[in-house]
């Protein structure tokens, strides 16, 4: 299994201002912003899935040696996607092979 932590992908883009790493309410807040920032300058609100499946794309030409054959047995896992775009586009570009599991819970029980 590959994870893709889109928040991570965030830290790859040039910003003016690093993104906070701690503590951790600051790290979340900044890097929700600096995602909202990426989907308002690209006009997409899928922007940062789109850097994921490039992010998947690199990691199969690690595996295969081409971007473009699948590794039997390989599970690529999105972590946190945040916009009703991104799980449209990827279910777009991988059909029913993308599988979508999400969990919530309110801020009071999470605390």
């Amino acid at each position: 299994m590959h994870v893709v932590k889109l928040s991570s992908l965030l830290r790859l883009i040039r910003r003016e201002t690093p993104l906070q790493t701690e503590p951790e309410d600051a790290r979340y807040i900044d890097h929700i912003k600096a995602g909202t920032d990426l989907r308002k300058k690209t006009g997409r609100g899928d922007a940062l899935a789109l850097f994921a499946v490039s992010a998947i794309r690199n990691a199969r030409e690690k595996l295969t040696g081409d971007p473009n054959t699948v590794r039997k047995n390989q599970a690529y896992v999105f972590h946190s996607l945040k916009h009703p775009a991104e799980i449209d586009a990827l279910r777009e570009i991988y059909g029913r092979a993308f599988f979508v599991i999400s969990c919530y819970a309110p801020r009071e029980k999470r605390l």
